[in-house]
């Protein structure tokens, strides 16, 4: 699917690295973009774009890889970007990969299960257990940031699990928790989402939710003006979200055959309502300076080589 097209004289790499990839993550399911397109709201504002969904092989179930390199990798050498939780982004960006959107959050959950027969029944009972994440992306700092608040910061282990696309990692965590690899896992997952109905399905335990924000980035390649419009077209799309949630259900359950089939379980999509929600609150350079602070004092900011919000932040 393909946006206005663009106007001008670049030639056409220029043309090419002007012109926006959209393509929006499987899961957790964010329908913004979707909506977009559907509504024409891209066009609506003047964005020159170019859609595309996961491709398959980022549902593929092997190991190896490094889901935060790879995306990385896209960005510095597509017009594109992802949606990632606001630690990620702020080393990602500042170890050179594009800029980040300041504009709005994604707001994300944080959900750890535990298999039954790991005697764990509350977060206390997570301390010195290895919990599945994928490192430097969400669920690794999430989980971080969650337990704090119920056991000191050495008794938190986690279990590195490897994938090389963000679907696959989603899966592999939950894959390695049905199989016992680990005794728990951060799904990160949206309520009665079918990841959690999976591992509810096949007995695992909730043991702890919370919410963290994701941000968006892009490559360097584009202009501020698509910004601009990109964050114009999310909003009208929120709007619209808001007016009519039930019009655009069909996108949260277009997974549902398929994850059925890949973990032999039943999921009730008529459970699965609730979207990830745009907040228009900026990422400002005090937030900024606290997510850097917090990342510091935990050792995980050491890829970055910039620490400028002003360089870092894209100007909407």
């Amino acid at each position: 699917m393909k946006g206005a097209a663009r106007r001008g004289g670049g030639t056409p790499k220029e043309d090419a690295m002007a012109t926006m990839l959209i393509m929006p993550q499987d899961w957790p399911k964010r329908l913004h973009e979707w909506v977009a397109v559907e509504r024409g709201y891209f066009d609506e504002v003047g964005l020159a774009y170019r859609f595309r969904g996961s491709p398959p092989e980022w549902d593929e179930l092997r190991p190896g890889g490094f889901v935060r390199q790879a995306h990385e990798a896209m960005v510095a050498t597509e017009p594109t970007g992802f949606c990632d939780c606001s630690w990620g982004v702020l080393v990602s960006t500042g170890a050179g990969a594009g800029r980040f959107i300041p504009d709005f959050h994604t707001e994300a959950h944080v959900c750890i299960y535990a298999r039954p027969d790991a005697g764990i029944t509350t977060p206390s009972d997570l301390a010195g257990k290895p919990i599945a994440v994928s490192e430097l992306t969400g669920s690794h700092f999430s989980t971080i940031e969650a337990l704090e608040r119920h056991i000191d910061r050495q008794d938190i282990h986690l279990h590195f699990t490897t994938a090389r696309h963000s679907d696959a990692a989603f899966y592999t965590r939950l894959k390695e928790l049905l199989e016992g690899v680990v005794p728990a896992a951060n799904l990160l997952d949206i309520p009665h989402g079918p990841l959690r109905q999976i591992a509810e399905h096949h007995g695992m335990r909730l043991i702890l939710e919370g919410t963290f924000k994701r941000l968006n980035y892009f490559s360097v390649a584009i202009p501020d003006p698509a910004i601009r419009r990109f964050v114009q077209a999310m909003r009208l799309a929120q709007d619209e979200l808001d007016r009519r949630p039930d019009d655009y259900l069909h996108y949260l359950w277009r997974e549902v055959p398929r994850l059925e089939k890949l973990f032999q379980a039943r999921i009730d999509p008529r459970r699965i309502i609730d979207s990830p929600r745009l907040v228009f609150t900026p990422f400002d350079a005090g937030e900024f300076a606290r997510t850097l602070a917090w990342l510091d004092e935990r050792g995980l900011s050491r890829r970055m080589v910039t620490r400028d919000y002003a360089r870092l932040a894209a100007r909407a």
